[in-house]
């Protein structure tokens, strides 16, 4: 299981920093719950937009000094997923 989120968590930095933000959206959890200093969102359509304006930005961390994540929350998105 680590080694998947590592995956996921890396190729959502990678996408988002390249602003291929559909490639990034398809990463997220549908039942994403994000909390951030400006803004919160409830699921991953709702964070979809924020996503768009947020791409590229620069940042002084790395996804794995940044990132914190459950297992619930790393489940991929997927057509057949239950939750």
């Amino acid at each position: 299981m680590q080694d998947e989120t590592r995956r996921v968590v890396e190729s959502y930095f990678a996408a988002w920093t390249a602003r291929k933000t559909s490639e990034a959206y398809g990463l997220l959890a549908e039942d994403l719950e994000f909390t951030g200093p400006t803004a919160s969102y409830q699921s991953a359509a709702a964070f979809r937009p924020a996503l768009g304006k947020s791409a590229g930005t620069k940042l002084n961390s790395t996804p794995r000094s940044c990132a914190r994540f459950s297992r619930d929350s790393m489940r991929r998105r997927s057509p057949n997923s239950a939750g």
